[in-house]
C-alpha cells in the first residue's frame, strides 16, 4: 500500500514537472521554429530578411509588456487563471500569424502572440518559487530546462520540414495546436500555488513595481541578467543570416546545425543540476561564466581574422550558447530568492527588462544585417551580453556575500 502511494505521488510529481516543461517550451518553440522559414516569409511578403528579423524584436517587446502585467496579476489573482488567459491569447495570435497577408499584419500578430506567451514564463517562475527554494529551486529549473532541451532542438527541424511540406504558414498552425494542448494540460494537472490573494488594480500594479525597484541591488540584478540574454537572443536573431545566407545551409538542414547548440546545453544542464547541489550554485555559475567568456573571446578572434567557415563558427556558437544553462538558472534563482515575498512581480520585472534588452539586441543585429554586418553584429552582441553579465553578477556576489546561504 505504501509503495503504491509513493508511486502515485511520484507520478503526480513528474506530470507536474512535465506540464511546467511544456509551458516553458512555448517560448522557444515560438521563437525557434520559424527561423528556417525567415527567408521564405521575406520572399512571400516581398520584403528584406532584416524586416522579418524584426519580428523577433516585436516578439520580445510583446513578452516584455505581457510579463509586466502577468506578474502582479498572478500575485493578486492566482497563477492558474492568469496562465489560462495568456494561453488563449497565444492561441488566437498564432492563428492570426498563420493568415497574415503582409509584413505589417505578421509583425502585429507576433506581438500579440508574445503578450500571450509571456504568461507561461512568469507563471512557471512563480510556481517554482512558491513551492521550492535554494538549490532545490535551481535543480527543478535545471530539470525543466533539461526536459525542454528537446523543444529548441527539434523546433527548427520541425519548422524546416513543415516549410518544405506545407509552407511557412503551417508552422503557426502547429503553434496554435500546441497552445491548445498545453492549455488542457494546465487545466487538468496544475493546482493553484498562490493562496494569498490581493486586490488587483492599476494603482496596485504601479505600487508593486515601485516598491520592488526601491530594493537594494535590484537594478544590478536586472541589468546583469538582462545582459546575459544577449548570448541566447543574439545568436537566435543572427542565426538565420549566418547559417542560411552566409554559410549557405539549406533551410531543412538548419535544425541539425542548430541542434549542436542544444546538445551542449543538454550536457551543461545535466552537470548544472547535480553540481549545483554538490558544489554550490554560485561556484558552478562562476565556472560557467569563465569558460563562456573564453568562448566569446574566441568568437571575436574568428570574426576579426575572417575565419568564416562552418567548422570554426558552428562549434563555437554551440559552446557559448549551451554553457549559458550553467549561468542563467543559477543567477535567476539567486535573484528570486532575494525577493521571494513578491516572486511573481520580481519574475515579471526581470522578464520585462530581459526581453527589452533582447529586443534591443535583435534590433541592432537586424540593422547590422541590413548593412552587411550580420556576423559582426551578432558576435559582438553575444560578447557584450555574456561578458557584461558575468562582470555585473560577479560585482553583486562581492557586495552581497550573504547570498551563499541559499546553497
Amino acid at each position: 500500500m505504501c509503495n503504491r502511494f509513493l508511486f502515485g505521488a511520484l507520478v503526480i510529481y513528474m506530470i507536474k514537472i512535465i506540464t511546467l516543461a511544456l509551458l516553458v517550451g512555448l517560448t522557444p518553440l515560438a521563437i525557434d521554429m520559424y527561423i528556417p522559414a525567415m527567408l521564405a516569409i521575406a520572399t512571400d511578403f516581398s520584403t528584406d530578411l532584416s524586416v522579418i528579423q524584426n519580428s523577433l524584436t516585436t516578439y520580445f517587446l510583446g513578452l516584455c509588456l505581457g510579463q509586466l502585467i502577468y506578474g502582479p496579476a498572478s500575485d493578486a489573482l492566482g497563477r492558474k487563471p492568469v496562465l489560462l488567459i495568456g494561453l488563449l491569447l497565444f492561441l488566437i495570435a498564432s492563428i492570426l500569424s498563420a493568415i497574415a497577408t503582409n509584413e505589417t499584419s505578421f509583425l502585429l500578430a507576433r506581438f500579440l502572440q508574445a503578450i500571450g506567451g509571456g504568461a507561461s514564463i512568469v507563471i512557471v517562475h512563480g510556481i517554482i518559487t512558491d513551492q521550492f527554494k535554494g538549490a532545490e529551486a535551481v535543480r527543478i529549473r535545471s530539470i525543466i530546462v533539461l526536459i525542454m532541451t528537446i523543444a529548441p532542438m527539434v523546433s527548427p527541424l520541425i519548422g524546416g520540414n513543415l516549410l518544405m511540406l506545407f509552407g511557412w504558414r503551417s508552422i503557426f498552425v502547429f503553434l496554435a495546436v500546441y497552445a491548445l494542448l498545453i492549455t488542457c494540460f494546465a487545466m487538468c494537472f496544475l493546482a493553484e500555488t498562490q493562496h494569498q490573494r490581493k486586490r488587483f488594480n492599476v494603482a496596485h500594479l504601479l505600487e508593486s513595481y515601485q516598491d520592488l525597484l526601491s530594493e537594494k541591488m535590484i537594478w544590478a540584478w536586472l541589468v546583469g541578467l538582462a545582459l546575459n540574454g544577449g548570448v541566447i537572443f543574439g545568436f537566435i536573431a543572427g542565426s538565420a543570416y549566418i547559417y542560411l545566407d552566409l554559410l549557405a545551409i539549406a533551410p531543412h538542414q538548419f535544425g541539425w546545425y542548430f541542434s549542436a547548440n542544444i546538445a551542449v546545453m543538454f550536457i551543461a544542464a545535466s552537470i548544472n543540476s547535480q553540481a549545483s547541489i554538490r558544489y554550490g550554485v554560485i561556484n558552478v555559475m562562476r565556472v560557467g561564466q569563465v569558460i563562456q567568456s573564453i568562448g566569446l573571446l574566441l568568437l571575436i578572434a574568428v570574426w576579426y581574422f575572417n575565419v568564416i567557415k562552418i567548422i570554426s563558427l558552428v562549434p563555437l556558437f554551440a559552446f557559448v550558447f549551451g554553457l549559458n544553462i550553467m549561468i542563467n538558472p543559477n543567477a535567476t534563482s539567486m535573484m528570486l530568492e532575494q525577493y521571494k515575498r513578491r516572486a511573481g512581480t520580481a519574475a515579471a520585472l526581470l522578464g520585462a527588462v530581459r526581453y527589452s534588452f533582447a529586443a534591443l539586441f535583435t534590433m541592432l543585429i537586424a540593422l547590422g544585417t541590413a548593412n552587411g554586418m550580420g556576423l559582426g553584429s551578432t558576435i559582438w552582441a553575444m560578447a557584450v551580453g555574456g561578458i557584461g553579465s558575468s562582470v555585473m553578477v560577479y560585482s553583486i556576489m562581492i557586495k552581497l556575500p550573504h547570498l551563499k546561504v541559499i546553497e
